[in-house]
């Protein structure tokens, strides 16, 4: 054991505490339009859904209170992973695009998912895909009349969280759908003013999910989302653990899209949510990003 993984173990819990500490106050300024705020109501089930994921274990990050909740009628839902989630290593001499795919069919176990499907688009090579991918979405979204698809916000600092929203948004010009469009969060934090829905998750039993993801614990500390999770009811006075979307029509998502991507927003959005030794750098950011986005959003 190196001198950096010592002073790791030595630091964990005073920089736990402290960014338990930020998150507070990232969420008691994070200033969401409580009037237009919907509470997600499952007694009604998802309906067909169809959620969008770029690797394996960012579902769970996002949504995963909502699969919980649901699980006598995840029977409607289907996953799409749209990379094979290989180029997040976990020990050199195992086949992780392997390994995650027993992951995510654990997932689709636990769950009780309707159908899981993987998309042959190599993690980190994605640009080389993308009429091959766009031509499988759009194929998915005519064979199944989707209520609701889910995807990962494109306020995002990973590229390929990024990419997947131009997937969805070159197929969407193609496909006549008429539902809704959730964004969830996982590397970073939605814009606060399009925050419009919340849904009051059980952090233990969400917490309990990543234990699926053995291969990513090297590299991801899951506790990090946990404390996120915990705290932003802070935003909306409510003292449970929530997890916030916004929900979208087509067009409303088709002209977000068009917005960030016709500025240099991305290029902006530098660091990722990934364990507490790096989050300092997100909440040195946060207010910075809101403002961007406020800007940006309202243009």
């Amino acid at each position: 054991m190196g001198i950096k993984d010592i002073l790791a173990k030595l630091l964990y819990y005073p920089i736990k505490l402290k960014n338990i500490s930020e998150i507070k106050k990232i969420y008691t300024n994070y200033q969401v339009d409580k009037e237009n705020l919907v509470k997600m109501d499952l007694n009604k089930s998802l309906k067909n859904t169809l959620v969008l994921v770029p690797h394996v274990d960012d579902e769970v990050i996002g949504l995963g209170g909502i699969f919980l909740k649901n699980t006598l009628n995840n029977k409607t839902v289907d996953l799409l992973y749209m990379t094979d989630s290989g180029g997040s290593l976990s020990k050199k001499e195992q086949n992780t695009k392997e390994l995650r795919k027993e992951e995510a069919y654990k997932l689709k176990e636990v769950l009780k998912l309707n159908d899981l499907s993987i998309l042959e688009v190599k993690n980190n090579d994605v640009e080389n895909y993308k009429e091959f991918a766009v031509i499988e979405l759009e194929e998915k979204l005519i064979s199944k009349k989707y209520d609701n698809i889910f995807i990962v916000s494109p306020f995002d600092a990973h590229t390929e969280h990024r990419w997947i929203n131009r997937i969805l948004y070159f197929s969407l010009q193609r496909v006549d759908f008429k539902g809704n469009i959730f964004l969830y969060e996982v590397s970073n934090l939605l814009p606060c003013s399009i925050v419009n829905s919340y849904f009051e998750i059980d952090l233990k039993e969400k917490y309990n999910l990543y234990n699926i993801f053995e291969s990513q614990k090297h590299t991801m500390d899951f506790d990090i989302f946990n404390q996120l999770n915990k705290y932003k009811g802070l935003a909306i006075k409510n003292n449970n653990p929530l997890e916030f979307f916004s929900k979208l029509d087509k067009n409303e998502y088709l002209n977000l899209f068009s917005k960030l991507n016709e500025s240099n927003t991305d290029e902006q959005i530098l660091y990722r949510i990934g364990n507490h030794r790096s989050f300092y750098k997100i909440y040195k950011n946060e207010d910075r990003l809101q403002q961007m986005y406020d800007k940006l959003l309202n243009k």
